[in-house]
């Protein structure tokens, strides 16, 4: 699965997860960062800096509380989702 990043620099930046074969790397243009350091980052833009107007975390933290776990693509797996 991959994510175009429309805001980010460079321009054309894509983030992936394979899933399959490295599920526990995500890929944020030709950057590896394991799962852990990814969960790590967003812990630390969550809790560093002020809420401020129009926040996008606010949304995201939305987004997270509302999941569930669910059958995964792969077979025996799991995954997140609403």
């Amino acid at each position: 699965m991959s994510i175009a990043l429309h805001n980010s620099k460079p321009e054309g930046l894509v983030a992936r997860s394979p899933g399959i074969g490295s599920p526990s790397i995500i890929y944020i243009g030709d950057y590896e960062i394991p799962m852990n350091d990814f969960a790590d980052l967003v812990c630390h833009v969550f809790t560093n800096t002020d809420i401020v107007r129009d926040d996008p975390r606010l949304e995201l933290k939305r987004k997270i509380a509302s999941l569930e776990l669910k059958e995964g693509f792969n077979e025996g797996s799991k995954r997140f989702g609403p």
